[in-house]
């Protein structure tokens, strides 16, 4: 009646249309177009929903059953036996220990970068020594020196090596060389190790805080108490064994840094080779840098091997030697060329070099 007797809807031309049941029906036909056209899509993630519901529900372990206290003791020995199964690189439990080792590979490295690297002429003549210094000495099939590019320390020549020991002499005899220019030498080098260690262990620990962390999660995931008191115990336990173990390591470390050895064969062998490294290297660019082409450290060369008139001339001199009362031999006539006026400064280099590579290889 309101719409009929009032204006304007009492003069409309859809009277039909007004009032509260053709509304209604209206909405009810609105509303039925939208359900039709959503529940296709409603359906869809009800079922995505259910089939992600069900997916992680599949995930869970089996209920328990039994004794809880039994129950617990197993995860728990289950959980122990993998740690040591990864700690020791049983069988499909390789990969910590793989981990480990290329860490440990990287300490090595580290450590081998940090090798003295002595240069067996006076002074830095421009580089031109850089193919010379460059060669390997080699024991046991080991490269004693590293390439040039791997060193971190700057190149050392024999007038620093005088210099440092001019520097270090006090009450010494002659020709005794100060062994505390040898040990400062020495502790250019031992001094650097401490990062590389240092490095080494947090690499090693970090990695096994992570796994650690896995673990716990995959065993104790279901029970977030439990979970929570075994991550507790266990960071407790890493902390406990840091503590122990860091000052074991800077002990070791410490022990590195006195200059002394047992193992005295290898030492002896490599500053014999080292020597012999540096004299030859030495001769070579001497012999390279003569301008007559001679060489410039002569050497007397066996009887076999010299021309006859060389070893005629070898012959007198014994012979005038022998008239004076002297008996010698050919070889003893190598006494009689000057030795090197470097011969000190390499041999404290050879020697210095030889520690590193004995406390390297131990």
């Amino acid at each position: 009646n309101f719409f009929q007797n009032t204006s304007p809807w009492s003069t409309s031309p859809h009277t039909d249309c007004f009032g509260t049941r053709k509304l209604t029906e209206k909405l009810r036909n609105l509303l039925s177009e939208k359900i039709n056209e959503s529940l296709p899509q409603l359906q869809a993630e009800v079922r995505k929903a259910l089939d992600e519901t069900n997916a992680q529900l599949g995930k869970l372990p089996p209920a328990l059953s039994g004794d809880p206290s039994s129950n617990l003791m197993a995860i728990v020995t289950q959980f122990c036996a993998t740690v040591d199964g990864y700690t020791e690189g049983k069988r499909n439990c390789e990969r910590l220990v793989q981990e480990n080792l290329r860490t440990y590979t990287k300490f090595e490295l580290a450590i081998r970068r940090s090798a003295p690297d002595f240069r067996p002429f006076e002074f830095d003549h421009n580089n031109e020594d850089t193919g010379i210094s460059r060669q390997i000495v080699e024991i046991d099939g080991d490269e004693l020196h590293p390439n040039e590019a791997e060193l971190l320390n700057s190149p050392i020549y024999l007038a620093e090596v005088r210099d440092h020991l001019l520097r270090s002499k006090t009450r010494e005899l002659p020709n005794s060389t100060p062994f505390p220019a040898k040990v400062s030498l020495i502790e250019e080098f031992t001094k650097t190790w401490e990062a590389p260690v240092e490095n080494c262990f947090e690499d090693v620990k970090d990695r096994i805080d992570d796994f650690l962390k896995d673990l716990i999660t995959k065993d104790f995931g279901r029970f977030f108490n439990l979970e929570t008191q075994v991550r507790e115990l266990v960071n407790a336990q890493v902390d406990i064994c840091t503590n122990n173990t860091k000052p074991i390591l800077l002990t070791i470390l410490e022990c590195e840094l006195s200059p002394f050895t047992q193992n005295s064969h290898y030492y002896q062998t490599c500053r014999e080779k080292f020597l012999a490294h540096f004299r030859a290297v030495r001769a070579e660019y001497l012999n390279r840098k003569s301008s007559q082409g001679e060489r410039a450290i002569p050497e007397y060369k066996n009887t076999h091997t010299v021309d006859r008139y060389t070893y005629l001339l070898q012959k007198e001199a014994l012979a005038a030697l022998a008239k004076l009362g002297h008996h010698v031999q050919i070889s003893d006539l190598q006494k009689l060329i000057p030795s090197d006026p470097w011969e000190e400064e390499m041999t404290v280099a050879a020697e210095v070099r030889s520690y590193y590579q004995t406390s390297y290889k131990v």
